[in-house]
């Protein structure tokens, strides 16, 4: 049973109860509908409420803007979602298991520093923990029968890593190669023993639970394969409480409350022939809903635009179609497996991963990179992952196959292990709203430039997303985030493109001048605009235009024209003056400083202009 982004596995041998998953089983289940208003035109409308979708809505709003998040699924947080173990007697307190997104990092972006601020931080991995263990499966010379795996030292390996890079780099030096194309040439050029070809195939299995993409696709030019698991853990924090997705679903509730919110709407179509004016069709209950806005940011995963399940009229244009179409975008699928008792744990608690290098090459992908939870989230709990191609062939399975499978890997490493009691085992690629995880390098193509195509805004149309992310951080939580902040603050000039006159008397400045001083936000410049009779243009020429011809048809020299764009607070202004209007000053200083008369005019106050009515 499909349950957003999770299918709940069920049992065992032994009568292992069915867990019923509900929507009950996400953190915060009262609804966050909020300001559902199909007549409302805004500002901007956001198609997607996960990483990006709550960044850039954040930046926005602060900025005066209004904002529509549309999220096609029924919580916030998109790829980020924390579902909740089932807690009849067996554990105290809900056990959040996260589905997708689990990690963030520190250092690299703001991420961390708002979840501290609204009080959502928890905290990095226990230093003391050793990293990994690994692990060896080989067959019984006498029997012929597979025998218990044996712990070793990757040390020992360590020769043949080396000649594999070295191969590596010499074989993709002139042109980009996939790692399943580089390994196979290095196998067929080296007679390795079985021991070292399975620990190769394990360093690709781990490289496709790393990167979530098949390494018959991934890059080996721009994809950094790990002899050991990189020694960030100190720099990597981990969310037991509530578990990643339910903090960050918590702090969508943060946003202004002037940040409208629809869930479950699932957006269809995408009309962006008018660059000012972008019409968004999406469902909600059943019911065909059309909103308005002068921007739309689409924050929808790399998967979903490749299904091309939201229509773009007009279509995109051919480059940016053929980016979607050849990024890479994969798939890591979860296994998170839970005993009710302290007495199942037969695995060393103080280590994080263990690696699982099997007897052979067919089962060389199948739940062989594990993570231990256990210790942070005070319940026994072992996660694992299976990357690639394989993860989308698993969703394929049944439940019983799949966790016959899982407990082959863990028996083979712990021979005493018990059947768990509460089993989880997410199909992303499923998932409409998603299909699949996150994009990765392939081969062939440089990421950085497909990243910046996929971006690239159309008139009123904008992109944002971790598949956005030009540098290292796509991929990850805080290549979401960055992504969103960067693109809110090229949306928030764009909105700028609009200009307004407005027509100040200098005898009567004074209260135009204290009500723009005392509200600053782009909200009061529609109220600013209205008291001084200002009309919004498409252009500065039209603006300068019109302001042009009320100047020669006004008498005096008292009159004071501002011109400022739409959508900002009052701090940018340029001011023409009617004695010569061409003269325009770009000033960042507030518009109460600039009410007064142009240098060398009458400080006297001017007649109403000719079919305007007076100011207030």
């Amino acid at each position: 049973m499909i349950v957003v982004g999770v299918t709940l596995v069920v049992a065992l041998a032994s009568a292992v109860a069915i867990a019923v998953a509900t929507r009950t089983n996400y953190w915060n289940t009262d609804s966050l509908q909020r300001g559902l208003s199909t007549s409302k035109d805004y500002d901007v409308v956001i198609v997607g409420g996960g990483l990006a979708g709550i960044s850039a809505a954040r930046s926005l709003a602060k900025d005066g803007f209004d904002v529509m998040i549309l999220e096609a699924e029924p919580s916030l947080g998109g790829r980020a979602k924390s579902y909740y173990a089932l807690t009849d007697g067996m554990y105290d307190r809900p056990i959040p298991t996260d589905l997708g997104a689990e990690w963030t990092y520190s250092d690299y972006s703001t991420l961390e520093s708002v979840l501290e601020q609204e009080q959502l931080f928890e905290y990095a991995l226990d230093k003391s923990k050793e990293v990994e263990k690994y692990y060896m499966q080989t067959y019984d010379k006498a029997t012929g029968e597979l025998a218990a795996a044996e712990e070793f030292s990757k040390s020992s390996y360590s020769r043949v890593w080396e000649k594999f890079k070295k191969f590596q780099s010499k074989m993709t030096k002139k042109q980009d190669m996939s790692y399943e194309a580089v390994l196979d040439a290095f196998l067929e050029s080296e007679n390795l023993s079985n021991d070292k070809r399975q620990y190769m195939n394990l360093i690709l299995a781990m490289g496709e639970a790393e990167y979530a993409g098949d390494d018959l696709l991934q890059s080996s030019r721009e994809i950094e394969y790990y002899f050991q698991i990189p020694g960030y853990h100190d720099r990597m924090h981990y969310y037991p409480h509530r578990g990643l997705g339910g903090n960050i679903e918590l702090l969508g509730r943060t946003l202004d409350s002037d940040v409208d919110i629809s869930l479950s709407s699932t957006v269809s179509e995408i009309n962006h022939e008018d660059s000012d004016q972008v019409i968004v069709t999406y469902e909600l209950e059943g019911e065909q809903l059309e909103l308005t806005s002068r921007s739309v940011l689409v924050t929808a995963s790399l998967g979903v635009l490749k299904s091309g399940s939201i229509g773009f009229s007009p279509r995109l244009p051919d480059r940016k179609q053929r980016v979607i179409d050849n990024m890479g975008f994969g798939t890591l699928n979860k296994l998170v497996l839970y005993w009710e008792s302290d007495s199942a744990v037969v695995w060393p608690l103080d280590t994080g991963w263990f690696m699982l290098a099997t007897a052979d090459d067919e089962s060389s992908n199948d739940f062989v990179t594990v993570f231990n939870p256990t210790k942070e989230k005070g319940v026994p709990c072992l996660v694992l992952l299976v990357g690639g191609f394989d993860a989308v062939l698993k969703e394929d399975e049944s439940d019983d196959e799949i966790l016959q499978d899982a407990m082959n890997s863990l028996t083979a490493m712990f021979p005493s292990i018990s059947n768990p009691d509460t089993v989880f085992f997410t199909r992303w690629n499923s998932e409409v709203n998603f299909r699949g995880s996150y994009s990765f390098a392939t081969a062939g193509r440089e990421f950085a430039s497909d990243a910046a195509v996929l971006k690239e805004s159309i008139g009123g149309l904008w992109f944002a997303g971790e598949a956005t992310n030009e540098d290292e951080w796509h991929s990850t939580t805080v290549g979401a985030w960055q992504s969103g902040e960067d693109v809110a603050k090229s949306i928030s000039k764009s909105l700028n493109v609009g200009f307004a006159v407005a027509f100040v008397s200098y005898g009567e400045s004074s209260e135009t001048a204290s009500g723009a001083k005392t509200n600053p936000t782009a909200k009061k410049v529609s109220a600013f605009r209205a008291k001084t009779h200002g009309e919004i243009y498409s252009s500065e020429s039209t603006a300068k235009a019109i302001a042009n011809t009320t100047a020669r048809a006004t008498t005096g020299t008292g009159l004071h024209f501002s011109i400022y764009s739409k959508g900002y607070a009052l701090q940018n202004v340029q001011v023409v003056c009617a004695c010569n209007i061409n003269n325009i000053k770009d000033t960042t200083s507030p518009i109460s400083s600039m009410v007064g008369p142009p240098a060398g005019t009458s400080s006297g106050g001017a007649p109403p202009m000719t079919g305007m009515p007076p100011p207030n």
